[in-house]
């Protein structure tokens, strides 16, 4: 599996995801900062978004990765093309 994280994603970070999303690999794919980073990866289907990247955030989304706390929340913004606003759901720890 692969993990990537981009902040606040352009082109060059959009073609990095591409180029991972071509290995046949799982990509789970982490908007850092902005959710708005997934509409510069259209292709993937896997995302997380921490909306921080100082260390509680970054800890939390380690935690949520390795199944050790649950994945929960809402966009309060809509991705034009991919989510509405509101979109989301929620993954209980294992």
């Amino acid at each position: 599996m692969i993990i990537v994280g981009t902040i606040e994603a352009e082109r060059t970070q959009g073609n990095l995801v591409s180029a991972l999303l071509g290995t046949q690999k799982p990509v789970v794919t982490v908007a850092l900062r902005p959710p708005y980073d997934l509409s510069q990866y259209p292709a993937a289907t896997t995302h997380l978004c921490t909306y921080g990247i100082h260390p509680p955030s970054l800890d939390a989304l380690a935690s949520a990765l390795f199944g050790f706390a649950p994945i929960g929340g809402k966009l309060p913004v809509s991705i034009p093309g991919l989510c509405s606003l509101g979109h989301g759901l929620e993954l209980e720890a294992v």
